[in-house]
């Protein structure tokens, strides 16, 4: 694709963005309950802030299944920052499970 042409959707998919995020915010003022107004929000589109709770054991195992060699390279890329952001937390822990 062109410089031009990558410009151009690049340019779509802000508007989009920015319409679709808008929107989410006018149904939220306008009372709708914040489950549906998110379907205004683009899926794939947009990164999101939420808090994960899981056990230390469960978060190990997520890590080890998802740096496998056989994992998407999307989720590996995922785990492998969950893991530099845990390893401060529990040094001593992913230094025995991941030496």
């Amino acid at each position: 694709m062109s410089d031009y042409d990558q410009q151009k959707w690049s340019s779509i998919l802000e508007y989009m963005n920015e319409t679709a995020l808008n929107t989410y915010e006018r149904a939220l003022r306008a009372g709708m309950a914040p489950e549906q107004a998110r379907l205004f929000l683009p899926a794939y589109g947009m990164y999101v802030r939420w808090r994960w709770t899981v056990s230390l054991a469960a978060l190990l195992h997520f890590i080890q299944q998802r740096l496998g060699h056989d994992a998407q390279y999307e989720i590996t890329a995922y785990a492998e920052a969950v893991k530099s952001l845990a390893c401060g937390k529990f040094p001593q822990t992913f230094a025995k499970v991941f030496p």
